[in-house]
């Protein structure tokens, strides 16, 4: 699923992957996702006009977080892996979307970050995601 803001340039992507897929695997994952998410974006948008219930929906979407968008899929049913890819993750904390994410619902994943010093904060801050950092 993607998310932006456009203003900021920024969006969550949230990967719905089956249990025990490794590093390796996902990595490959990645690129066909970069390579498709305008067109995911665009079909999200076409399937909102068919969402179910009659409270009201918001059209406001905080970019910059993503747990209350994981907990309002997962109370309605939709099947989440509970694992998280970070691209560019910083130190894993600071104006991170996925953090509150991680943290408070145990979710684990792979990250990936170039800056050796953002790396050492990461692995203080989010141990449960497997971190690599280096520059392609």
């Amino acid at each position: 699923n993607f998310v932006t803001d456009p203003d900021k340039g920024s969006g969550i992507r949230v990967f719905n992957l089956a249990d025990g897929e490794t590093t390796e695997e996902l990595q490959k994952l990645i690129p066909e996702f970069w390579a498709r998410s305008e067109e995911m974006a665009r079909h999200l948008q076409r399937l909102g006009r068919f969402r179910q219930g009659t409270g009201r929906c918001s059209t406001e979407v905080d970019p910059h977080d993503a747990l209350p968008h994981w907990k309002r899929l997962r109370d309605h049913g939709v099947a989440l892996s509970g694992k998280v890819i970070n691209i560019g993750a910083s130190d894993g904390k600071s104006e991170d979307p996925l953090f509150a994410l991680i943290s408070q619902e145990g979710l684990s994943g792979v990250a990936v970050e170039a800056d050796p010093q953002q790396c050492e904060k990461f692995r203080d801050n989010v141990p449960s995601v497997e971190l690599h950092c280096e520059v392609a």
